[in-house]
């Protein structure tokens, strides 16, 4: 009798090590993951050995009250999208210089088909459209605390479809800063939460396209 209950102290003990062990193991690996980051594949294939062009829309509200925002944005998806590194199979694109050309000498140009678009801009394989829906720093009439917001939908088309005015890849985004609750401007000024706003949605806008890294516990 006496060695059994020696059996069953030991193997109660055991027991306790591995757990203990376990919990040790499981520790550290969520601290190395606080840190790490881990490998992300593209949600969209589209755009592999295909050319492109990209554009960004706007309501008339969000581009008065952020008169640059459109060409920032326009240009930064358009170098992001067409960096080799990121996209080596991309067959080419329209810079963004000429995409904000023709936007404006056609204002109407939403109101003319995906392919004569495409046609218009060289006669690309694929037109991209990130439509921007809601762009602000704090909620309104609360300008003493940054809530900023910036949300919009990636849209893919392809003029030769059947079916070219819908989508052959949407995706809604949603991005938020700053990430800590009751920050105002003696915190930080608009200047920077509309900096990293809009960087977050670009982010989030492209990495849709090829292979990226994001930490574990992404913020955004």
């Amino acid at each position: 009798m006496r060695q059994l209950s020696r059996v069953v102290v030991a193997t109660a003990m055991l027991s306790i090590a591995l757990l203990g062990g376990c919990q040790v193991i499981g520790v550290a690996v969520e601290n190395y993951r606080k840190d790490a980051t881990r490998t992300i594949p593209a949600e969209c294939v589209a755009l592999q050995a295909k050319s492109f062009a990209a554009i960004v829309t706007a309501d008339r509200a969000i581009q008065g009250d952020f008169p640059m925002l459109t060409e920032v944005l326009t240009a930064k998806v358009t170098e992001r999208l067409s960096n080799p590194a990121n996209l080596p199979a991309a067959s080419g694109f329209v810079p963004a210089r000429d995409v904000l050309r023709y936007i404006y000498e056609n204002p109407s140009w939403g109101l003319r088909t995906k392919s004569d678009v495409a046609r218009s801009l060289g006669g690309v394989d694929l037109i991209i459209v990130l439509e921007l829906l809601e762009y602000r720093l704090h909620d309104p009439g609360n300008p003493y605390v940054w809530d900023a917001m910036a949300s919009a939908t990636m849209s893919v088309y392809d003029p030769t479809s059947p079916t070219p005015e819908i989508a052959v890849f949407e995706k809604p985004i949603t991005v938020r800063f700053p990430d800590k609750r009751g920050m105002g401007p003696e915190d930080m000024n608009a200047s920077l939460v509309s900096q990293a706003l809009t960087l977050r949605l670009i982010d989030r806008a492209t990495w849709l396209f090829y292979e990226h890294e994001e930490p574990y516990y992404p913020t955004y």
